[in-house]
């Protein structure tokens, strides 16, 4: 009597046993969704400023698929106005281009001038920041130096006079933005690798034999990248905008088409087709915004001193 009692609890048990699996697992998927809603409303900046990059992201991905050919041929009638042709959705130009491929196409150019020089100033920045900050002495006065020495020039001036000097390229207007941009990164990751190099856990690889390289790399620099990586975003809209100020001025590319040469060769229409300036500058409006909103919320989400994330160290 009692197997039999024994054998009918399992049975009843086993049944019940997937309803219960079910039903944990559901709510662990209502628990990290709710943590996912709850991070998205805690971090509007980050969301929308990661949401409006994703669309010009994917603008410049399609722009070789949705507008094949070269950008600045003419395809149609000049001065159509937007929904004005079925095939312009945003209108032509003075001489019959498509302003929709130029917007399109300029999105991959920016981007690529604004990422790549970020990534160069950030690279020489955060190396001579480091070396600076972490040995300190004839080093740290070098750099203050050699930085001075960038401050007393202004920046786009600086930027100016170089493309006077060199070809105007695609990795000319790179390097040359990255040239001009890499001090600011520099003292910031100045600042951090001082703050940190005395820090306990330096000691302690100091202890155990560390080398220089090993402990600027390994320890020191994944503590310093909060600062870094929103400076970086921010370093990205700054060369965006210097790019497009440098094509405004004639000093871009003139065979490669870019958000600021679209609104230097509309200028001279703001009164008749004011359109021919308006939609590039809100593409570049649109771009600058979204990586500062993507910076302002890198800053408060990697920000160790929250006090969300402190309580969610703590066991």
């Amino acid at each position: 009597m009692e197997d039999a009692s024994a054998a009918t609890f399992k049975v009843s048990f086993d049944a019940k046993q997937p309803a219960n699996l079910h039903r944990a697992g559901a709510a662990r998927h209502t628990g990290r969704l709710a943590s996912v809603l709850l991070a998205a409303r805690r971090e509007g900046a980050l969301v929308a400023g990661a949401a409006l990059l994703s669309v010009i992201f994917t603008l410049a991905l399609v722009a070789p698929y949705a507008f094949p050919g070269d950008p600045l041929a003419i395809t149609g009638p000049s001065f159509l106005w937007p929904g004005e042709a079925a095939g312009h959705s945003l209108g032509t130009d003075a001489l019959g281009r498509d302003v929709a491929a130029g917007i399109a196409h300029g999105a991959r150019f920016s981007l690529f001038v604004g990422m790549g020089a970020a990534f160069l100033s950030t690279l020489a920045g955060v190396t001579a920041g480091a070396v600076a900050g972490f040995f300190g002495g004839w080093a740290d006065r070098s750099f203050v130096r050699v930085t001075e020495i960038f401050q007393t020039i202004p920046g786009f001036l600086l930027l100016m006079v170089l493309m006077e000097i060199v070809p105007p390229s695609l990795f000319s207007i790179t390097g040359t933005i990255a040239l001009v941009s890499w001090p600011m990164m520099a003292r910031v990751a100045r600042t951090e690798f001082m703050a940190l190099r005395s820090r306990e856990f330096v000691l302690a690889a100091r202890t155990l034999g560390y080398g220089p390289a090993r402990i600027i790399v390994m320890e020191i620099l994944p503590n310093a990248l909060p600062p870094i990586i929103a400076i970086a975003s921010v370093s990205v809209a700054s060369a965006i905008l210097m790019e497009a100020a440098l094509a405004f001025m004639g000093l871009g590319d003139p065979n490669t088409v870019s958000w600021g040469l679209m609104i230097g060769n509309g200028r001279e229409f703001l009164r008749t087709a004011w359109y021919l300036s308006a939609i590039p500058g809100g593409a570049i409006m649109a771009t600058v915004l979204g990586f500062n909103l993507l910076a302002d919320g890198l800053a408060r989400y990697l920000d160790p001193h929250r006090a969300d994330r402190a309580s969610a160290r703590t066991p």
